[in-house]
């Protein structure tokens, strides 16, 4: 959607026309014998709003020249219009003040001149400054202010236009209906003109009206109808997106309930349309929309099971997403390093020539005997070099294969990382917190993992069977399974929840008798009702309250195969004001270290934690961190550590 968007409002300002540069080359070239000065400035104007989508610092040049011009020479439309194209290159560059401020000069000039078509595209332009700053309710003042006047004109294209942005104002608001209302009426316009190309932009968002409502099917109605115009019209770049919206949508399909029985359809679809949405995207080069299939491509094909594709896929995606350089800047360095070369070739000859000819003969003459005697060493050490040849290459062999396990756990690492609980997240639920991941390996056995259903929050702490390579599949595993039991099957208890996933591993990985699964916490918090209830597995929550420490109960039992296999219990807590609540694996009380190379104990690790807890969390953190580099010190680190802390 968001390339539809910026696309189309380029298509709201006056004076539309594509930035090709032989249009550009040609304006330029006509500058020379224009006449009168009234064409020249118009000219120059003309240049500098083609010129904002490619160099709008260019384009603010331009500008200013014909403006000075139109100034001069006392034309006053030209004044206007150079003002509003000074704001398009203003805008741009996401200078919205200068935008802004240019848009107003030029709305004031239009009034005066009485030039109603144009104050309504300049109260548009105005609208559409204030909506990337999401100042939505002056964005809407100044489409509505603009509508009827469009209206008087009979500008029927500027009308549907004007409808069209308050749709998408409507649609950011979160008013569903009026958007609907703003966009049936836009398409009716767009459609008497014959206007394919903005028709196709008001299906597009349309199709997403219809997605968040979870009318998936509509949703795919409208794209595909969206599509059948860009076939018409040709264009590639804008197919790709709404193939790539389809494929979102079925994957968001896939995710609902009432979609249950017909998942692995909707998987498929989604993965099939968003690989044609890959197909021509690689076609285009357009890489930074093609990293975001492959991250979509990459959740579709972890929702079917698929963890090798998926890995492939975030492979690309993240390949992609960490490039040092664009292709602009590889194809610069190219030029730049050509040009080098030239300069250093050119100087050579000259060099070259200059030499006397003697000097190219005792020159030669002395490579010539040099050459004889690195001839006999080579010989006599040609045994003794082959040798170490031999035992250098399967040296180079084992580096290179090494070097190849640790990139593909590397790149393991950053879908891990992915998968964890986000920063921005935790902090929408939990503003005062901290979390301490240190693992053992590149990969980590540990996890954390938060997600949010309606009014509660959950926030899981786990350590799974074993660490390093192993243990992280299993993580995968287990965050798999948590989403599943909370966000697809609406499991709301956490008991019922640890219950699920262990039913779950044990199905899937426990089927010949092995004990794998994981030890951890689920929290469920529940602000508005104050309370907060959770499931223990093996490991037990900590409560810090008026400065005293309480280790709250737990099941001894992991979620997996167990001896006890009974159901896990449901604990609650009456939340009081700053309570603080710690949450952690067994890898920090496990750490061997201090004097006499003991493990740290979990009871040393509750006091600590009632020494700091007085401080900021995330001070906190620093403090753990510290103390656990202090304990080990050289020894090696035991097993992965997860630590994390909040306060209510």
């Amino acid at each position: 959607m968001f390339r539809h968007f910026i696309y189309y409002i380029c298509l709201l300002i006056p004076y539309v026309g594509v930035a090709q540069n032989n249009i550009i080359d040609s304006l330029k070239q006509s500058l020379v014998n224009a006449k009168p000065d009234s064409i020249k400035a118009n000219n120059l104007l003309d240049i500098a709003f083609k010129l904002r989508t490619s160099d709008p610092d260019e384009g603010i040049i331009y500008a200013q020249r014909g403006l000075a011009l139109a100034d001069s020479i006392g034309w006053k439309t030209g004044r206007g219009k150079g003002y509003n194209t000074l704001a398009n290159n203003y805008k741009a560059k996401s200078d919205y003040t200068k935008a802004l401020e240019s848009f107003q000069r030029a709305l004031t000039i239009f009034e005066d001149l009485g030039r109603k078509r144009d104050v309504a595209l300049v109260l548009m332009n105005i609208g559409s400054v204030y909506r990337p700053l999401k100042n939505y309710d002056k964005a809407i003042d100044y489409y509505k202010k603009a509508l009827p006047i469009a209206q008087s004109c009979g500008d029927k294209k500027l009308t549907a236009q004007l409808f069209g942005n308050m749709g998408v104002v409507y649609f950011a608001r979160g008013k569903y209906d009026e958007q609907q209302v703003a966009n049936e009426k836009a398409l009716q316009l767009f459609r008497e003109v014959k206007d394919a190309d903005n028709e196709s932009w008001i299906l597009s968002n349309m199709a997403d009206y219809y997605a968040v409502q979870q009318e998936f099917e509509k949703a795919i109605e409208y794209q595909k109808k969206a599509i059948v115009i860009y076939d018409s019209l040709g264009n590639l770049s804008y197919k790709s997106s709404s193939l790539e919206s389809i494929g979102a949508y079925y994957i968001d399909m896939a995710r609902q309930k009432k979609y249950e029985s017909i998942q692995r359809s909707c998987l498929l679809n989604g993965v099939e349309y968003l690989n044609q949405a890959k197909v021509i995207l690689k076609e285009l080069e357009d890489y930074d929309y093609l990293k975001n299939v492959y991250n979509s491509l990459s959740s579709a094909e972890v929702m079917l099971g698929n963890y090798e594709d998926a890995l492939a896929h975030y492979q690309m995606y993240v390949s992609l997403k960490d490039s040092i350089f664009s292709i602009e800047a590889q194809e610069s360095v190219a030029k730049l390093e050509t040009k080098r070369e030239l300069e250093v070739r050119d100087k050579e000859i000259v060099i070259q020539q200059l030499k006397k000819r003697t000097e190219r003969i005792y020159m030669f003459v002395g490579v010539f005997f040099l050459l004889v005697v690195i001839g006999f060493i080579a010989i006599a050490y040609r045994n003794q070099k082959k040798s170490k040849e031999l035992v250098s290459y399967q040296k180079h062999l084992v580096e290179e294969k090494q070097q190849e396990i640790v990139d593909s756990i590397n790149y393991a690492r950053r879908i891990q990382y992915a998968l964890l609980a986000h920063t921005d997240f935790l902090k929408q639920y939990l503003p005062d917190h901290f979390v301490l991941f240190k693992p053992k390996d590149i990969v980590s056995g540990d996890f954390y993992w938060a997600t949010s259903t309606d009014d509660h929050f959950y926030l899981a702490v786990c350590d799974s069977t074993g660490h390093g390579v192993p243990g992280a599949f299993m993580s995968l595993l287990s965050i798999s399974f948590l989403n599943e039991a909370i966000n697809e099957k609406k499991i709301t208890k956490p008991d019922e929840v640890f219950n699920f996933v262990r039913s779950r591993l044990i199905d899937q990985v426990s089927k010949e008798g092995q004990k794998d699964g994981f030890d951890g916490i689920l929290v469920c918090l529940d602000k508005k009702n104050k309370k907060l209830t959770y499931a223990a597995a093996n490991n037990a929550p900590l409560l810090v309250r008026d400065n005293i420490v309480h280790k709250l109960e737990s099941d001894r039992m992991p979620v997996g195969v167990g001896e006890n296999k009974s159901d896990f219990r449901l604990f609650t807590v009456d939340l009081e004001a700053n309570d603080k609540f710690y949450l952690y694996t067994d890898g920090f009380s496990d750490q061997f270290g201090g004097p006499d190379g003991k493990k740290f104990m979990s009871k040393n690790l509750n006091r600590l934690i009632l020494e700091i807890n007085q401080q900021p969390m995330q001070q906190q953190a620093g403090l753990l961190f510290t103390a656990l580099n202090s304990w080990k010190k050289s020894l090696e680190q035991v097993d992965d550590v997860c630590v994390a802390g909040f306060k209510f």
